[in-house]
């Protein structure tokens, strides 16, 4: 008698918002986000559920593949309320974007992409953040609603992580 074994992939993710006082460095933010540093400089650390859009699926789908697909490089900020959708392909009110400081597998299974915001910036409420594979433009992976706001006075790092697992 054959063993039917039967696998399902699914893929989720959060995106952790920690705003600082003042700028902070990559290496400083990282050791933070790792529990290995603790500072009083955090004003606030929160973590969002994020969606994945179908392009986002469509990425991790292609990544064994010839086709292979381009990786995510890009984190944007709207000042919109979003409600975000699977078939979502660009963040509405987006004011700003800026290249990742760090794209990485944590573990076997968890992939890890951060950026770091200055003070110097923007200065806004946030209403929601978007991973994108391009400067300008390009194919959004992941989509979260969020109420954060940094000043002039704050930075803030956004680590979005996504972890695939068995459904």
């Amino acid at each position: 008698m054959a063993v039917r074994v039967t696998e399902l992939l699914g893929i989720r993710g959060e995106l952790r918002l920690v705003t600082w006082r003042g700028d902070v460095s990559d290496d400083e933010a990282m050791a933070y986000l790792n529990g290995v540093w603790r500072t009083t400089r955090v004003t606030r650390d929160v973590t969002q559920p994020n969606l994945i859009t179908n392009v986002g699926k469509a990425l991790v789908a292609n990544l064994g593949t010839a086709s292979g697909g381009t990786a995510y490089s890009y984190m944007a900020v709207g000042t919109t309320v979003v409600t975000p959708a699977a078939t979502d392909t660009a963040l509405t009110g987006e004011t700003f974007r800026k290249a990742l400081s760090t794209v990485a597998v944590l573990s076997s299974y968890t992939m890890r992409f951060v950026c770091n915001y200055t003070t110097t910036d923007f200065n806004a409420t946030i209403r929601g953040f978007g991973l994108f594979d391009a400067a300008a433009a390009g194919n959004m992976g992941a989509i979260v609603s969020a109420n954060v706001l940094k000043s002039g006075t704050q930075s803030l790092v956004a680590e979005w992580r996504w972890l695939v697992t068995a459904v």
